[in-house]
This record gives structure tokens, C-alpha cells and sequence, in this order.
């Protein structure tokens, strides 16, 4: 029986990098597919490290080549697992293997640092403190969430008392808001304006709030506003001035 008539072609292979511009040189894996072993020259490998590197260094020639074949992918990962505990691939820096096959799956006991995480921590500047910082919130999450609550209530504010709210409250009787300006929204303090007809100065609306006024009948706020303070300017034919 031939290889050749089976489905699905299984076979260890070695990459090894012509001119390396690192320590690192080799890559020995395991591949099942339907296209013939010789003529299967597009798949390099499912390493990350390895793919990284020939897509960074576009020019850099390399070699595929065929160790063994087999008729089942049980016995080809069972000669990767020899091949793997052979060489050490796992923590011999001229492999680019980040972890060593076994028969529970990939042991990563020695693994070498990732140089694509080591970028990671480049870009993102962490400081040592900060660091450190993140370490100690990670080993104590109680005092985590405590510091998250506390920031959390000083965006909000500290509650008034109840004896501030009467005080509020007795100092706004009698006050007069403008109209248009609802009570509790946050421009209470807004003050009031005329608007004019800029040719003919005549009265179109008395004692509004500009941001009120000006979106319910589609003028610019900004403009209108600038029309108040600024006394010869008009918008869309119209001004304000500050009561």
C-alpha cells in the first residue's frame, strides 16, 4: 500500500532558514493535507513566531524539507514528539518552536519568551510602578473594587445634607426662571435674552433661554449667542441681547 492512495497525506518536515538574521534557524512540524507532501510548497507553518518572522523579513530564503511519511497522523505527531524531545525545541534558541509536542498536547516547560510580546510591552510603555501597581490590584481584588467605588463616587459628588437641601430650597422661593428653562435642568442658571428681527428690531420672543430657543425653532445656539454678546452681529436674520 502506497501513501499515495490514501486521502489525506501525512509527514513530518524541517524549515530551515538560509541566511538567518537572528539565533533562530529551524522549525520541525507535522501536517496532514490533501495535497501531496512534494507538491504542498505554500504551507510553511501553524507557528506564530515563524510566520511573524518570514512576514517581517519578506526577503529572507528559506528551505522545506521532507523528514518522513506516513499512513495515519497518529504516528506522524508521535514522530514529531521524538523529533521535539530530540532537539529541545522548546528552549533551543535555533528553533523557532515556542513549545514541544507530546502525547497530551503541547508542553510549554521552558518555553521561550515570545519576541512579538516583548514588542507589546515596548509600545504600550508601561512604567514599573504602574506594573507593580497592576500586580498588586490583580493579587487583591477587594481593595481592586474599593478603589473603583471610591473613584467612582468622586465623579458623582458628595451628597448634600439635608439641612444643605432646606437651605437651597428657602434661597430659590420667589425666584423667577426664565421660560423655556425647566426646573432642575442643569442650565437653571442661564440667563435670560430678548430675540430681534434684524431689519425691523422688532420683538420676536421675550425673555428665553437662547439654548432653549434656538433648538426648538432651528437656529445655531452658538451663533445666536455670539449675536448677544457681541452687539452688531446677526444670524439668519435675527439677534439676541441679554436681558
Amino acid at each position: 500500500m502506497s501513501i499515495y492512495s490514501l486521502d489525506k497525506y501525512h509527514y513530518t518536515y524541517k524549515i530551515t532558514i538560509r541566511q538567518p538574521i537572528d539565533e533562530r534557524k529551524y522549525y520541525i512540524g507535522v501536517r496532514s493535507s490533501k495535497c501531496k507532501p512534494e507538491d504542498d510548497i505554500y504551507y510553511k507553518s501553524s507557528s506564530r513566531s515563524l510566520k511573524a518572522y518570514l512576514k517581517e523579513h519578506s526577503e529572507v530564503e528559506y528551505t522545506k524539507e521532507i523528514l518522513a511519511y506516513f499512513f495515519d497522523r497518529k504516528s506522524a505527531l508521535q514522530h514529531e514528539i521524538e523529533l521535539h524531545q530530540e532537539f529541545d525545541v522548546a528552549r533551543n534558541p535555533l528553533f523557532f518552536n515556542d513549545a514541544r509536542q507530546t502525547n497530551t498536547g503541547f508542553c510549554t516547560e521552558g518555553r521561550k519568551m515570545k519576541r512579538d510580546v516583548c514588542r507589546i510591552f515596548d509600545r504600550m510603555e508601561m512604567t514599573l510602578n504602574n506594573f507593580n501597581q497592576w500586580c498588586f490590584f490583580q493579587d487583591n481584588p477587594d481593595y481592586a473594587a474599593g478603589v473603583s467605588a471610591k473613584k467612582s463616587r468622586s465623579k458623582k459628588g458628595n451628597p448634600h445634607s439635608k439641612e444643605h437641601s432646606r437651605n437651597i430650597s428657602k434661597a430659590l422661593k420667589g425666584f423667577k426662571r426664565p421660560k423655556g428653562c425647566q426646573a432642575g435642568h442643569k442650565n437653571n442658571n442661564a440667563k435670560p435674552a430678548n430675540i430681534y428681527d434684524a431689519v425691523t428690531n422688532e420683538l420676536i420672543a421675550e425673555n428665553v433661554v437662547i439654548r432653549q430657543w434656538s433648538a426648538e425653532n432651528e437656529y445655531c445656539q452658538t451663533s445666536l449667542a455670539k449675536t448677544a454678546r457681541n452687539p452688531g452681529t446677526i444670524h439668519k436674520g435675527i439677534y439676541a441681547r441679554y436681558i
